[in-house]
């Protein structure tokens, strides 16, 4: 494979133009490349890229190189045409209206509704799982005798059974004194979940090509779905004899439902950045409005006062129905005239993600106009130089999650309530003031991207980026809450916001910041890029968007153990 240069006249005008250059190689082969002509794409995209003009009935001579036996265009002419054949070997002229307008309607709004659903059930497995707090704190209570527990109770052994009568409130007030496995369970399923996230996100952004998009979001959807249903079998068996070996099983179980998670959001956020820019929209604040919903529930089940096995049914139970429904609105969307239209008029193949940004097979191209040409000119897009075009939103959003992660949930479930509370504030100061505080502020800071008052500062990339650092400045400040355990007389941390309603407001605008700044990153990082490019640049910023994730949960297991742990007498 020869590359073409970017001083070199004949070079595609994708790359003479940029001044990074997103590399683009070409492939040259016998036959000479063939451009489309004229083709009109009508979609309603500013960024829409055509190929080259030539027609079919042309008598005007083209130059070519000797060197490549490469075809060279007009300066000024786009690189790619919609109006070419997609690798699944269908063709796009049928989707490309004979005048603007044409293109296919989205019903009812029902596409931009399937996305928000999309977007809720992607981490809608994260967000239960750290929900459902007082579940897993009394898995892993302090129980005698069990299995590699290695630790001493006088409390008599509580049987666990699915009917049982302790309630929530009993259990956290028996429970005041939190166990080395409860101290560390929400930092250990960080880690767990975000490891793999981000190594099955890194692989999507280089090799989804080798798998439709058709076949692998709802395959990985379905898996997530399998996945999720061994952990809700799992709430009603007796665990309390082996403790330890379940701890360990919940954790290979959060990480193989991350990577079937990974797939999916890595694949459903890069086919939303093709769609207009209010449907990748649709899909982030669809993802924030999964934590609200799991917060409400969770104040629901305890002013219920059932037990904690009902609760933990009553969370994963109703997940699991979420991914289920969501399976067939997946596949009932991807028949539709709407979206097919925008996925293929994009040239984002039914292979996933793109590597070949022209035609790459060798074969007749169809214009749409009744002109067909042979092309056997491959187009390849190198992941390193869309970083680096996408520079700004990557460390935008490493920043972000890094600081969210690093302190949520596995700093601030541990902050309790100031003074002498009731026992109704008791039950309810973490659900309420930790992640349903945090779900609707992140949620809020979503919506305020949106708005365009409020999208100025996101719009300038290098004050995005400031924002983003000035944000740290939160973490010490929410360690000055009322955590509880404190450090160890070695790693001393006051307590400087003794107050209930400090922490609310500093977890409110931790939240806020959150969302808006990741919406920021999210729907305007793609459109920076060539249409054709815009799945890629999705799926690389959440791969950004995992790397902050993962480096967030390592940082948050060392602040728990620095800081919070618990001192062992």
């Amino acid at each position: 494979m020869s590359s073409v240069k970017l001083n070199d006249p004949l070079a595609p005008t994708y790359r003479r133009n940029y001044r990074t250059h997103l590399a683009l190689e070409s492939d040259p082969v016998d036959s000479a490349c063939c451009y489309v002509t004229n083709s009109q794409c009508s979609v309603n995209r500013s960024n829409c890229t055509r190929l080259g003009h030539r027609t079919s009935g042309s008598t005007e001579a083209s130059p070519r190189s000797t060197r490549t036996g490469v075809e060279t265009v007009d300066d000024e002419a786009p690189l790619l045409s919609r109006c070419s054949r997609v690798s699944d070997g269908t063709t796009a002229s049928s989707l490309v209206p004979d005048h603007p307008g044409d293109a296919p309607k989205d019903r009812n709004g029902m596409v931009r509704m399937a996305f928000f659903l999309f977007g809720l059930v992607s981490l809608l497995p994260w967000n239960f799982f750290i929900t459902a707090s007082e579940y897993w704190m009394f898995k892993f209570r302090d129980v005698p005798n069990a299995a590699g527990h290695g630790t001493a109770s006088t409390t008599a052994a509580r049987p666990q059974h699915v009917l049982q009568t302790e309630t929530l409130l009993s259990t956290i007030l028996n429970d005041l004194a939190k166990t080395p496995l409860q101290s560390e369970f929400f930092s250990a399923v960080s880690i767990a979940s975000n490891v793999p996230f981000l190594i099955i996100l890194y692989l999507a952004a280089l090799l989804n090509e080798k798998v439709p998009t058709r076949i692998r979001n709802p395959a990985a959807l379905i898996t997530t779905a399998l996945l999720f249903a061994s952990v809700t079998v799992l709430v009603v068996v007796d665990t309390d004899l082996w403790q330890v070996w379940y701890y360990r099983l919940t954790l290979a179980q959060m990480l193989l439902v991350a990577a079937s998670a990974a797939v999916f959001q890595g694949g459903i956020i890069g086919v939303a950045s093709t769609f207009p820019s209010e449907y990748t929209h649709a899909c982030i604040i669809g993802q924030s409005a999964g934590g609200v919903v799991a917060s409400v529930l969770q104040v629901a089940v305890l002013l219920l006062n059932v037990s904690a096995i009902i609760s933990g049914l009553i969370y994963f139970l109703l997940a699991l129905a979420l991914l289920i429904f969501s399976v067939f609105v997946l596949f009932r969307t991807q028949r539709s005239a709407f979206y097919l239209y925008y996925l293929k008029c994009a040239l984002a193949s039914t292979r996933g993600q793109i590597q070949a940004a022209s035609v790459a097979s060798s074969g007749v191209v169809d214009d749409g106009y009744g002109s067909t040409y042979e092309s056997n000119f491959e187009v390849k897009v190198r992941t390193g130089l869309v970083v680096r075009k996408l520079w700004h939103y990557c460390i935008t959003l490493v920043l972000i999650y890094v600081g969210t992660i690093g302190v949520f949930p596995g700093v601030l479930v541990h902050v309790k309530a100031s003074g002498s509370p009731s026992a109704l504030w008791t039950r309810l100061f973490t659900p309420v003031a930790c992640f349903f505080v945090f779900n609707v502020g992140d949620l809020v800071g979503r919506l305020l991207a949106s708005t365009s008052w409020a999208a100025f500062p996101a719009r300038r990339e290098n004050l995005l980026v400031g924002l983003t650092m000035m944000r740290l400045m939160f973490l010490p400040l929410l360690f000055a809450c009322n955590v509880e355990p404190r450090a160890t007389p070695s790693m001393p941390l006051p307590v400087l916001f003794n107050s209930d309603l400090a922490f609310v407001t500093l977890n409110a605008l931790f939240a806020v910041s959150n969302g808006y700044l990741t919406s920021a990153a999210m729907v305007l990082g793609p459109r920076k890029l060539e249409y054709f490019l815009q799945e890629k640049a999705g799926v690389i910023l959440v791969a950004m968007l995992a790397t902050g994730m993962t480096l967030g949960s390592v940082v948050s297991l060392l602040f728990v153990r620095a800081f919070f742990h618990p001192s062992q007498k």
